[in-house]
């Protein structure tokens, strides 16, 4: 597991630095000098995003990871006192019957972290709701109003 964990580090920081290098710009092919040749992308914005922030989430999900197997490892090698202290060995094993515990384990927190990103991707997710659907019906009203004045002036200009 403390394996796992420092190749999901690893490759969270990777990903983190790329997108940091990811381009986010667009070509205009514009002669203007105030527009300049390229502009912003919203889309690609949000890519380099995600990006970022899965990097960052992969970071942390490793060291956690090689922070649990760290103590795994701690807890089945065993702890044995000094033989200078007069205190009897103290011994801590893993579950016997176990032996995959810390895939386990590794399994648990990955699905948890994941679950969490998922969970909160949907709640945050864009919702439509009636007040939107209520706007772009006024708007759609206003719209076909415009037209019939449009119309109505046109064939006024046309009479005279």
């Amino acid at each position: 597991m403390k394996q796992f964990g420092a190749l999901l580090m690893l490759v969270g920081a990777i990903a983190a630095c790329a997108a940091f290098f990811m381009r986010t710009t667009v070509d205009t092919y514009s002669t203007n000098p105030l527009i300049g040749d390229h502009i912003i992308n919203i889309g690609l914005l949000q890519d380099q995003m995600m990006v970022l922030h899965v990097g960052i989430g992969a970071f942390i999900s490793g060291a956690v990871l090689a922070g649990a197997g760290a103590i795994l490892e701690r807890l089945s090698v065993g702890v044995t006192e000094s033989p200078a202290t007069a205190t009897p060995s103290v011994e801590f094993e893993a579950p016997a019957g176990n032996p995959n515990l810390s895939f386990l384990i590794a399994a648990a927190i990955l699905v948890v972290v994941l679950g969490s990103a998922i969970a909160f991707g949907i709640y945050n997710a864009p919702k439509t709701n009636s007040a939107s659907a209520n706007i772009d019906a006024e708007a759609d009203n206003l719209a076909n109003e415009a037209d019939n004045l449009s119309d109505q002036a046109a064939k006024l200009a046309r009479s005279r």
